[in-house]
Formats: structure tokens, C-alpha cells, sequence
């Protein structure tokens, strides 16, 4: 990415499926791609990038070219987006981790998906809307600095009982049940995540459960600025990393209107509708 350009940035977007297992669930699938529509216009000819920090969907699985859940309506707005030049790339989340290969030119660099096996991959159904996916991490460089993005999931080790979780789903038994695991178990259990509503309703984190060391260790990897979400709620601060001046920004949750800029290697928090800045 060029210095010149505009990224914008959207956490914990939590998207429904249409076909989502209660009525209230595929409400506010309607919602958010009516809300999403408006965004994407909104910066339409102002952004030359958009970054999905992860939980973009309320729970994504996708194995060898078949996704759980009807999320046609909001790809559709992606894609549509994509062709009209925005370039959109996808970090995981703990809710859509499940993802295919990436499309990237340089194989020995491009996300693999993370059910790859040792001969051949599937290219992730994602690409086909314009997104493109880069696993836990991606990284770009814009006004002299080098910027990482993250969920954050990975940052939050205070929270025990979550990191255990989080290592039964994504370890090697995770991985091994989601690859070999019948289609129908999958679909059942992950239709049944993809109907919860309750995470607009709260699910808001504090701060302090990003650990200071697993963010040091983030930065140390040569990040200037480190741009994550998962907890739901603004958060920055500054920190000294092997002798540099680096910056932890933590968006807000999408669903609670908050959005990221990124202009000129400068981060900005705003709300959506009104463009003010979004209260720490």
C-alpha cells in the first residue's frame, strides 16, 4: 500500500446469516447488510483499502469449497466493492478462523488455510467475493511505518478459561475434527454459533486482558503500529519495544458503530453515521 493511501478498518463486525436458526438472528442479518451497504458507500472513492479485523462473521467454517451459513447477501456488497477497486483483506478471528488458502502472488508467503493439508489446498471461498484472507496476521506499510493487524484474541492471556478454549478449537484435535469431522456435526454446530444474538447486547472486555508481554512480543516483530479488536471496546497506548515509539490501537466493535483510519501512518477512531471521534 501506497503512503498516500486511506485504510479504513472494521472490527467485531459479527455479521448474521441469512438463514441464521431464529427469527431474531436473521433480523439482524438484515440490519447489519443494510448498515454495511451504507458504509461501503459512504467510502466509496474516499478508500483505497479496507482491513476486516477479524469475527467479521458471527462464526465462519468453510471446508473444501462448502460454507456453513448464507452470508451471499453481505459477500455481495464485498464483492461489489472489490470490483469497483477497494482492495479488502480479512485477519481471523475466534469466530472465523475456519478459512481457505489466500490468493497471494508469492506462494511461499500467501495464507494457506488453516485445514491445509501437506499436497494441495482450496482456495477460500472468500476470494471469490474480493477478500482476500491472511490468517491471524497481516501487515502493510504506510507513512514510514510498518502497521500489523490483529484480532487480538491472541493478546488476551489473562483470560484463562478463553485461552483454553481457544487452544482446544484451534489446536491440532480442533483442527483435526473440523477437517475430518462429518459435514452435517459441522453444520449443526457451527449453525447453531451463527444464531447468537446476545453478543450486541454486551461482551465488552477490559482492557487490561490485553497482556502487556503478548503485546510486546507482537510489536517486537517490528510493528509501529498495532491494530487489533476482540474486546469490544476503544482503547490506545503507547509503548517503548526494543527502542521504538509504538502505538496499540484497539477498535471498537463495528455493531457498536466504531470504525478505524488510517491516513498518512496516523490512526483515527470514528463513529459511523457522524464521523465524530469515538470516545476512549
Amino acid at each position: 500500500m501506497a503512503s498516500t493511501d486511506r485504510v479504513y478498518l472494521l472490527a467485531d463486525m459479527h455479521l448474521k446469516p441469512l438463514d441464521a436458526p431464529n427469527s431474531r438472528a436473521c433480523d439482524m442479518a438484515v440490519e447489519d447488510n443494510l448498515r454495511l451497504a451504507r458504509f461501503l458507500e459512504y467510502i466509496d472513492g474516499k478508500a483505497t483499502g479496507l482491513v476486516l479485523l477479524g469475527d467479521t462473521f458471527n462464526f465462519w467454517f468453510e471446508r473444501r469449497g462448502k460454507v456453513v451459513g448464507d452470508y451471499s447477501a453481505a459477500l455481495a456488497l464485498f464483492k461489489a466493492a472489490a470490483d469497483s477497486g477497494l482492495d479488502i483483506h480479512h485477519v481471523s478471528g475466534n469466530r472465523d478462523f475456519v478459512v481457505g488458502e489466500g490468493l497471494g502472488f508469492d506462494p511461499t508467503t500467501r495464507y494457506p488455510g488453516f485445514l491445509r493439508l501437506k499436497r494441495g489446498f482450496t482456495v477460500s471461498r472468500l476470494a471469490d467475493y474480493g477478500i482476500e484472507p491472511h490468517g491471524p496476521r497481516y501487515r502493510f506499510h504506510q507513512g514510514g511505518k510498518t502497521v500489523t493487524c490483529v484480532h487480538g484474541d491472541a493478546l488476551c492471556t489473562r483470560d484463562k478459561w478463553f485461552m483454553a478454549m481457544r487452544w482446544c478449537l484451534q489446536g491440532p484435535l480442533g483442527r483435526w475434527i473440523m477437517r475430518w469431522g462429518p459435514w452435517s456435526f459441522c453444520e449443526y454446530l457451527f449453525s447453531h454459533q451463527q444464531g447468537r444474538t446476545g453478543i450486541r447486547n454486551g461482551g465488552r472486555r477490559p482492557a487490561d486482558l490485553l497482556e502487556d508481554t503478548a503485546v510486546w512480543r507482537e510489536m517486537a516483530m517490528g510493528a509501529d503500529v498495532l491494530l487489533c479488536g476482540h474486546i469490544h471496546s476503544h482503547h490506545e497506548r503507547e509503548m517503548q519495544v526494543a527502542g521504538r515509539n509504538c502505538k496499540l490501537v484497539v477498535l471498537p466493535a463495528w455493531l457498536d458503530g466504531g470504525y478505524g483510519v488510517m491516513e498518512n501512518g496516523a490512526i483515527r477512531v470514528e463513529r459511523f453515521d457522524d464521523g465524530t471521534p469515538f470516545p476512549d
